[in-house]
């Protein structure tokens, strides 16, 4: 031979034959020739231990299914001569999405319908979810109902309470039976001045016309507790003992608030110590008067003394069950027509 150094030998042991142009196995690096190149022409030992990649479609772009001991060219050109078809992948026999068919390697089970979906129409508003009845959003949403409907009977057994309160004291007096601190007083000199007070209201209306202006302007400058709403606001102009630093002052109630927790807030609103829960001498417990004299008893909800005492009336803070002669000359009013 003329070259004998150049090419290699096949190291096929059936084959021996001197190529020039040799294929070295990646596998197990050794010469072959064309014809015993592949790892299944030479029984290559070494292939198994290479880490197996799956060949794509150049021209679809799909992973092609080759197995390990399948030639990737082969099955590359066999899919592109096929059309490329849709490859099967193990994912079909996975998790499907119930909404779009998708697969999941994990499984997104819904806890309210129970089934499978993607990652992207997991949530119940992505894929319109319709709980099973035994399901967690189920068992909440009748434990809601439940609630509510306990609610609403609460709600209907209160108004029906607070209707026969107020049938039971529309039938009653204007004025109830006063609490113990005006225990001293008789009922029907309370209900002949509440009467006498009544009359002596009905003629100053008659004889103000511009009560609606008073009132307004009294609205104007009230104070009290913002949170009270402004259809349950009930206005009073407060007149207060010459002791405290504030002669009168207009502030707004709840008109639910009975007459006690009235006393108790105007006095709080100029800073007059209350002690009526400190004393058990009536003679030195804070009452509220009309101007007349008349001592309202504390037990009795503003709403309550209807056209009696309404919206925009004036109030005596006193200490005692009388309204004091020198007090009413303080505030300029005409002497009480009662003793209570």
């Amino acid at each position: 031979m003329e070259f004998p150094e150049l090419g290699k030998h096949c190291s096929h042991p059936s084959c021996g034959m001197l190529d020039f142009l040799p294929v070295i196995c990646k596998a197990c690096r050794k010469p072959f020739c064309v014809d015993h190149a592949g790892y299944r022409e030479h029984h290559c030992q070494e292939w198994v231990a290479l880490p197996f990649a799956v060949p794509s479609c150049p021209l679809c772009g799909q992973m092609v299914n080759c197995a390990r001991n399948e030639d990737p060219n082969a099955k590359v050109d066999l899919h592109i001569r096929n059309g490329c078809p849709k490859e099967a992948t193990h994912l079909d026999a996975l998790y499907r999405c119930a909404c779009c068919g998708a697969s999941e390697v994990v499984e997104i089970r819904c806890p309210d319908c129970c089934k499978l979906f993607c990652v992207r129409h997991r949530l119940g508003v992505h894929h319109s979810c319709e709980p099973t009845p035994q399901s967690p959003a189920a068992i909440r949403l009748r434990q809601q109902q439940q609630q509510l409907q306990q609610q609403q009977q609460r709600a209907a057994q209160q108004q029906q309470q607070q209707q026969q309160r107020v049938s039971a004291a529309t039938s009653a007096p204007v004025i109830p039976t006063p609490s113990a601190v005006t225990n001293a007083v008789s009922q029907p000199a309370q209900s002949a001045a509440v009467a006498s007070a009544a009359a002596n209201r009905s003629s100053n209306n008659a004889a103000h016309p511009d009560m609606r202006v008073q009132l307004i302007r009294l609205k104007q400058r009230a104070q009290g507790n913002s949170r009270v709403p402004l259809e349950n606001r009930f206005y009073l102009d407060v007149l207060f003992p010459r002791s405290c630093r504030t002669k009168s002052k207009p502030l707004f109630f709840d008109k639910s608030a009975t007459i006690g927790k009235v006393l108790d807030e105007a006095s709080a609103a100029v800073g007059i110590d209350n002690i009526n829960n400190r004393t058990p001498d009536p003679s030195r417990r804070l009452n509220i008067f009309l101007p007349n004299g008349v001592l309202l008893p504390t037990n009795i909800p503003l709403e309550l003394l209807g056209a009696e005492f309404p919206n925009g009336s004036q109030v005596v803070l006193s200490v005692g069950l009388t309204l004091q002669t020198e007090l009413c000359a303080y505030h300029n009013l005409a002497p009480p027509v009662a003793a209570c």
